[in-house]
């Protein structure tokens, strides 16, 4: 019994690195400086936040480093959030095996409901159609012996109808009238010219604003430092452009990020043998060793950990 208490305590104390960096007398913000990670990471590693911290491969290395820096052993923090990892991809897993039963078996409702609209409206159309030949059947022309009975009896009026006497004549008047109203070619040539003219002083006129507009472009891009960076390796970085609040992202192989900066960039990079970077149209020389945790300026220069 008071061989396996110490045990506890020491294991305990090993994943406490909170309670050995203020035995140490160091504070969160120097810790951070010496390691240049981010203070936040510190502290979601400190309180075993592991939902808070980046891709595991920056992760472990943040951890190594950290320890490193308390002088103590990362093992039995790193075996945890290993233990951490392998519960998400497994959680993941399963989450994207019920994804891929519930998009099965919506295609299965999807394609029974599109077969029985297709049988109804197949139903309806033969309906339609074999309605519409009962009534064609049933209505049919009078036969020539009932012909002959009605015009011997005098039911059957052989004179025209008042009403097609006066269509025709409203036609006859229609056409006369959409003669009278149309152009003629003359006009119809001054006007297209007009509109020539209209649209030639419009063009003239938005010619000079669009060539500003170019020069003032061109002029501001001069001014400003282009920074291209493309990863062969997965890759933590932190941009400081100019006085801008920092920008944070995670390229993966054959991802490429272009920025642009007035006076200056201050890189914080995780993987510094995962990176490539061209600085105003120029290549920079390797950066460092895969894993390395490096700090670049630009213009400017290089500070490594």
């Amino acid at each position: 019994m008071n061989s396996e208490k110490p045990k506890k305590s020491s294991e305990q104390t090993k994943l406490d690195y909170k309670s050995i960096r203020e035995e140490k007398g160091f504070t969160l913000q120097e810790i951070s400086q010496r390691t240049r990670i981010s203070s936040s990471i510190l502290n979601a590693i400190e309180n075993r936040d592991f939902h808070l911290l980046p891709e595991p491969v920056y992760t472990r290395a943040f951890i190594k480093i950290y320890a490193k820096t308390l002088d103590t052993d990362s093992d039995d923090l790193l075996s945890l959030y290993n233990s951490y990892v392998e519960e998400i991809d497994a959680s993941r897993e399963q989450e994207e095996l019920a994804k891929k039963n519930a998009r099965s078996q919506s295609r299965h409702k999807m394609f029974v409901w599109a077969g029985a609209a297709l049988f109804i409206a197949l139903f309806a159309f033969l309906m339609f159609f074999y309605s519409n030949t009962d009534t064609k059947k049933s209505v049919q022309a009078p036969s020539p012996e009932t012909k002959t009975q009605q015009e011997q009896s005098g039911e059957v009026d052989t004179r025209p109808s008042p009403q097609r006497e006066v269509t025709q004549t409203t036609d006859n008047q229609v056409g006369e009238e959409k003669t009278d109203t149309q152009p003629t070619t003359e006009e119809q040539s001054e006007t297209r010219k007009t509109e020539q003219l209209d649209t030639a002083s419009t063009m003239e006129q938005k010619e000079p604003v669009d060539t500003e507009r170019r020069e003032t472009e061109t002029a501001i891009e001069e001014k400003k430092y282009v920074l291209e960076i493309e990863a062969t390796e997965l890759s933590w970085l932190k941009i400081i452009e100019d006085d801008k609040e920092p920008y944070e992202i995670l390229l993966r192989p054959g991802e490429k990020l272009n920025r642009k900066a007035s006076e200056r960039f201050i890189l914080f990079i995780g993987n510094a043998g995962g990176i490539k970077i061209n600085f105003q149209g120029k290549a920079i020389a390797p950066l460092g060793e895969h894993g390395k945790v490096i700090r670049l300026i630009l213009p400017g220069e290089e500070e490594s950990n």
